[in-house]
């Protein structure tokens, strides 16, 4: 199990199942296929995800930035520009 912990506090966050070896040979495979089709994708199509993605981010600022707060020590403030930069 993964364990992160609050840095200010030292209290457990929340714990993630550590993947197996087959797991992550599996998700390289996904990640290499979904690379090739990617760099076939025109540029009008990647744009439209990427501005999507830029959305989901913004959608998502207030519970990404504490997360990042949480696990991290930064302040939130930090965090909600990190995550705005990133959109």
């Amino acid at each position: 199990m993964l364990k992160p912990v609050n840095p200010a506090n030292g209290k457990l966050i929340r714990s993630y199942l550590e993947m197996t070896i087959e797991e992550v040979e599996k998700v390289l495979h996904l990640v290499k296929d979904a690379f090739n089709e990617w760099r076939e994708t025109s540029f009008n199509v990647r744009a439209k995800l990427m501005l999507n993605a830029s959305n989901v981010l913004r959608d998502q600022i207030e519970e990404l930035s504490k997360l990042m707060t949480e696990e991290m020590g930064k302040p939130i403030v930090q965090s909600r520009v990190e995550i705005e930069k990133c959109a």
